[in-house]
């Protein structure tokens, strides 16, 4: 955080001056002409459903698609847009084979057939960043911490038994697992 200390003036118990602008105890709320507010909302989260609709009706939504993004030039970045989004896509997850690009491609997929029909199957995918790589590797811990705990507490949450095997009945479990698959090693 940035803090930004001002030369102030005080002139009454309630008025105080700050650079050019004098604030009483009827001063509205004053924001610079050039600040813009950008956010983004979960259209699933529940908790804030009143005020999400309150929001899409009072400003311009734009959906912002769950694709890593193609480029161009197919021969620069494999065909991605940047060389962050090539990276991300061929990210290892842990000591797997498997990439990032292939597990978010086969989940979403998983996650849109499994759940069809329900509400809010949209904003159960995984996002192309839901995870992000260090030197081109998803991290073992925040693989499992993030992505797995995700899967079985939110998304999966009625649906374990399509997409878990059996004998997977508890988080820890399916970490486990994870963590030391059959045949030794991560």
């Amino acid at each position: 955080y940035v803090w930004y200390f001002f030369k102030a003036r005080v002139y009454g118990a309630d008025d105080i001056q700050i650079g050019n602008i004098r604030f009483d105890s009827n001063t509205a709320i004053r924001l610079p002409p050039n600040l813009s507010i950008l956010a983004t909302m979960n259209t699933s989260d529940q908790n804030v459903f009143t005020l999400d609709n309150a929001f899409q009706r009072r400003f311009d939504m734009e959906l912002v698609r769950n694709e890593f993004e193609k480029g161009d030039n197919a021969n620069q970045y494999g065909g991605y847009k940047t060389a962050a989004i090539q990276i991300q896509h061929d990210a290892v997850i842990a000591d797997t084979n498997v990439s990032w690009g292939v597990f978010w491609e086969w989940i979403n997929g998983k996650i849109t057939t499994i759940l069809k029909g329900l509400k809010s199957t949209e904003d159960k995918r995984l996002g192309v960043w839901f995870v992000s790589n260090v030197d081109g590797v998803i991290d073992q811990k925040v693989f499992a911490e993030k992505v797995l705990k995700y899967l079985w507490d939110d998304v999966f949450k009625f649906k374990r038994s399509d997409i878990f095997v059996e004998g997977i009945n508890s988080l820890e479990k399916l970490i486990e697992k994870f963590e030391q698959p059959e045949g030794g090693g991560t």
